[in-house]
């Protein structure tokens, strides 16, 4: 009897998504036939992963020379991996550089933090989480500062009690205007058209800033930000603003020719990047403003966003370290700086200008931003960055050494305000702070020298006791040395260093 045709069918679309890092639980290993080559390519392990119904995703370490050095290894599903509770571990293996690449449909609902990633990982009482209900259109960027979103809040559940009357409405709004509050402007950053999640915020992400979407859910609130807040939140349309349509037109679509510009190419090419600086300015309005309405975060992100816009033009740059593969691309730092200075010379002086301006002050205000978090390592990181392009800088030297005293590092915070006062001798906000930062220098070392006293002793008597019928024991030992006071160094005129 004639066996009945087999018609092959099509395996369902899935999405792929990447981390630099690998998970603690991986799951186990699952058997592999799949070829490796020099000629091995990410697609060919994702191809292979796709037709076996078992396999979650893979590991590759990335840290060979090329592909056939990578090392492929791919995991079964329903073994310990899962996204929603995934932990990431970029040191797993210690200096190794590994990847872990899964499906989504196969490793469960995936819960993340839902805050920028530019943001750096701001914790406590900031900390905002997404989870995916329903996935929306595939793609890898979510809507940017001045992108236009249409959204709807279908559910608002406040210390495990629905709300009711906050649900239902359609809202468009621009990403960074401050209109929506905290937890639904950064999760709609997160989310793509068509895309529906669940957001869990503290109660400060949720009302600070009014017309919150929760605002009648007060009656419900007992504990500060003891008490969460869930939002059930559907993206229904995304439109790009301003400033990624130009920062789109500069990157150009991909495929482009590397063919040398014309001259008209470049005429437009300036152009384009002039528009970017005016959006850019418009940025860094947006988190002035947002900033003095003390909505900080929201202020500190769209700092943040401005700086990775601008990024094409910060000539005081440097490149990271070369790994393998991208030397393989030929992207050395002798290339890197070659290209900055071609776009230095297309643009001319005062566009080049222009973005320095630009670039430092959302530096400076980004670290403002920081301090006010009481995020002090961020905020020294940002100062850092304003300093390597522009040392005598007044208020990233005033904010380092804020940030600096923030750290309990007195010593540091004087070296910065010592510094400063050469260019300013006059500022009484650096030696207020200069003050209070030599009391503390003092009180460290005072500690210092207490804790030294009281080893010394220890020892001494130690001493004793084991010497003890011997001549010469239970003398006193050599006095403890007089030790010059660090924090006693002079200041520049008029002031002198404050010793009282």
């Amino acid at each position: 009897r004639a066996l009945p045709t087999m018609v092959p069918v099509e395996s369902p679309p899935v999405t792929w998504h990447s981390r630099e890092a690998l998970p603690e639980k991986e799951g186990d290993a699952l058997p592999t036939t799949a070829p490796q080559s020099s000629t091995s390519t990410i697609q060919d392990f994702r191809a292979w992963c796709e037709e076996q119904p078992d396999c979650v995703g893979f590991a590759l370490r990335r840290d060979g020379a090329g592909p056939a050095e990578w090392g492929f290894h791919p995991k079964k599903r329903d073994t310990g991996f899962e996204a929603g509770t995934a932990k990431w571990n970029e040191k797993k293996y210690g200096a190794e550089k590994w990847e872990f690449h899964y499906i989504q449909e196969r490793a469960g609902p995936q819960q993340e933090d839902a805050l920028p990633e530019f943001m750096g990982g701001v914790t406590g009482a900031w900390r905002l989480r997404k989870l995916i209900l329903d996935y929306g259109q595939p793609g890898d960027d979510g809507p940017r500062c001045g992108d236009i979103v249409e959204y709807r809040i279908a559910r608002v559940v406040v210390g495990g009690r629905e709300v009711p009357g906050v649900v239902g409405d359609t809202s468009r709004i621009t990403i960074g205007e401050g209109v929506a509050c905290e937890a639904v402007e950064f999760g709609l950053q997160r989310m793509r058209p068509g895309e529906r999640a669940r957001l869990t915020a503290p109660w400060s992400l949720v009302m600070a800033a009014p017309p919150s979407p929760a605002g009648s859910a007060e009656a419900f609130m007992k504990d500060g930000d003891s008490v969460e807040v869930e939002l059930e939140v559907e993206m229904l349309s995304l439109e790009a603003g301003p400033a990624t349509i130009a920062l789109r037109a500069i990157e150009g679509p991909d495929g482009a020719d590397d063919e040398p510009p014309g001259e008209e190419a470049k005429e437009a090419r300036k152009r384009q990047i002039a528009d970017l600086l005016e959006h850019g300015k418009n940025i860094k309005e947006a988190g002035t403003r947002l900033l003095k309405g003390q909505r900080r975060l929201l202020a500190l992100a769209r700092y943040l966003q401005l700086v990775e816009f601008l990024a094409i033009l910060d000539f005081d740059a440097k490149m990271e370290p070369v790994d393998p593969l991208t030397g393989m691309l030929g992207l050395t730092p002798t290339v890197f700086k070659e290209g900055q200075q071609e776009l230095k010379q297309l643009l001319g002086d005062d566009i080049v200008s222009q973005a320095k301006a630009l670039l430092l002050a959302a530096r400076l205000n980004s670290a403002l931003c920081w301090l006010q978090l009481q995020e002090w390592a961020k905020a020294q990181g940002a100062c850092r960055q304003v300093l390597d392009a522009d040392a005598s800088n007044v208020k990233a030297l005033y904010r380092m050494a804020q940030a600096k005293m923030g750290l309990d590092e007195a010593e540091e915070a004087r070296a910065s305000l010592q510094e400063l006062l050469k260019l300013e001798p006059d500022n009484i906000e650096a030696r207020k702070l200069l003050t209070e930062a030599t009391k503390k220098c003092r009180e460290d070392h005072a500690d210092d020298r207490q804790r030294m006293a009281a080893v010394r002793r220890a020892m001494e008597r130690a001493g004793a006791k084991r010497g003890a019928g011997k001549p010469g024991a239970g003398k006193p030992g050599a006095q403890e040395d007089d030790h010059d006071d660090p924090c006693d160094e002079s200041l520049p005129s008029p002031g002198g260093c404050p010793t009282s």
